[in-house]
């Protein structure tokens, strides 16, 4: 059993959009719309659509093993479909602790919630794009990663490319990566 069969088995459960053509010879071509390079042909629409399964598969296990980004279908990437509530549950005092921080700092529950998971997703984001840069460039670095109020933060054109920033926080987040002399 290989490592990313979980996840194969997850994006295979998505909805993709499938493209199907007749050809001219009465064989049918059919294309995941999401999935660049990921087709195949068949007699009938049934196997077209059996054989385009298989090379999603083998499409989402060389992606994950060449470390490439699988893209969501088009479904569940447009904002329309996401309605910006979710139901969570979590310990009493977990509950307790995040209320009474969310007092302490002046704003419900609510936002105190959407502003740590922002500021996590932020950091995600930040620890991938760091890895990535130094697999790809091996050697040493000198790593920098800055968490500043939005009033504050006036980035440095010294500080080099890597610089995202947080549309859902009163928090900016930076990265550079300089290479050691």
């Amino acid at each position: 059993m290989s490592t990313y069969d979980k996840k194969v088995e997850y994006y295979m459960s998505l909805p993709y959009t499938y493209e199907i053509i007749k050809e001219e010879d009465g064989s049918y071509f059919i294309k995941v719309k999401e999935l660049k390079g990921c087709m195949s042909v068949g007699d009938t629409v049934e196997e077209a659509y059996e054989m385009i399964r298989d090379a999603m598969k083998d499409w989402f296990y060389a992606a994950l093993e060449s470390e490439v980004e699988i893209p969501l279908p088009e479904t569940i990437t447009k904002e329309k479909e996401f309605s910006g509530k979710v139901l969570l549950r979590m310990p009493k005092t977990l509950h307790k602790t995040l209320a009474l921080n969310a007092k302490k700092e002046g704003v419900s529950l609510n936002a105190y919630l959407v502003h740590l998971l922002s500021i996590n997703t932020t950091l995600k984001q930040l620890d991938d794009k760091l890895e990535k840069i130094i697999k790809n460039k091996p050697g040493d670095y000198h790593i920098h990663v800055g968490l500043k109020q939005k009033e504050d933060f006036k980035p440095s054109l010294s500080w080099g490319d890597d610089i995202l920033f947080n549309q859902y926080t009163k928090i900016n987040e930076a990265m550079y990566v300089t290479k050691k002399n």
